[in-house]
């Protein structure tokens, strides 16, 4: 059977009555370019993942990675089975990579002979050459937000999610394929995001969200930790820590809800 071809000035087969290119032509078009920068991103996205574990070894010695974990969760043990397992290894190393800094202070660190720089900046000034300009912007964008709290407020299934960042109250319409299958409206998530304007992505995300219902609490924090002048993203990362903190808290008090 032949494909009935439309002209562009025809009455749209959807029979809104628009002209073809003012209504599914022009929706065809936007999803086909949104899914070609989607596809250009994951592959930036995967690229940037080779490089990094390849400045890896030459910036931080094993031994400073085993230390990095422990700093990860706080010197604590995990709040949650989920927390210790494979599936947030990407959101630890996404911490690792952009978050962690060996700390001067601690003689340990400074035996290791432990950059004071994070591996991700490292990669983006050693490697540069070895870079695409979309690669040098992802990076960069990695590296001046840091993690935060995310409430979700609107899924579209299969192609992305609508989120509001409970600190700086900002909303991004996240691009997110595989994510927005399973996540609902109203969980909050752990997160780290690209805030690139053409398409904000999300870098890493935890497995375990937060219910709605802690919203109020994570909001007052927030307001708590405020600094002066207000949430800007590069100050979620100066607030790593406490961030972080929040959401083992809220970890620890879903579970207990829910036990």
């Amino acid at each position: 059977m032949e494909e009935v071809r439309v002209g562009r000035n025809a009455p749209c087969p959807c029979g809104s009555g628009k002209k073809y290119k003012r209504c599914c032509l022009e929706l065809q078009q936007r999803i086909t370019q949104a899914d070609l920068l989607w596809q250009r991103c994951t592959r930036a996205n995967d690229r940037i993942a080779a490089h990094l574990s390849q400045q890896l070894p030459r910036s931080l010695d094993p031994r400073l990675v085993a230390e990095a974990s422990r700093r990860f969760y706080l010197w604590q043990e995990p709040v949650h089975p989920l927390l210790g397992s494979r599936e947030i290894h990407n959101v630890f190393y996404d911490w690792l990579f952009f978050r962690f800094i060996a700390d001067p202070l601690e003689p340990r660190d400074l035996d290791l002979e432990a950059p004071l720089e994070t591996v991700g900046r490292l990669c983006l000034e050693r490697q540069a050459k070895r870079l695409s300009e979309l690669e040098r912007r992802i990076l960069g964008a990695a590296l001046q937000r840091g993690n935060s709290l995310v409430a979700v407020r609107g899924v579209e299934w299969g192609r992305g999610l609508l989120v509001e960042d409970l600190f700086t109250g900002e909303e991004f319409e996240l691009a997110e394929r595989e994510g927005s299958k399973d996540t609902e409206a109203g969980m909050i998530l752990f997160a780290h995001i690209a805030a690139l304007p053409e398409l904000p992505h999300l870098l890493a995300c935890s497995p375990l969200p937060l219910p709605a219902s802690l919203a109020g609490m994570i909001c007052e924090r927030a307001d708590e930790l405020r600094p002066p002048g207000g949430w800007t993203p590069e100050r979620l990362s100066h607030h790593d820590d406490e961030i972080r903190d929040l959401y083992f808290e809220g970890v620890r008090a879903s579970s207990a809800a829910g036990s």
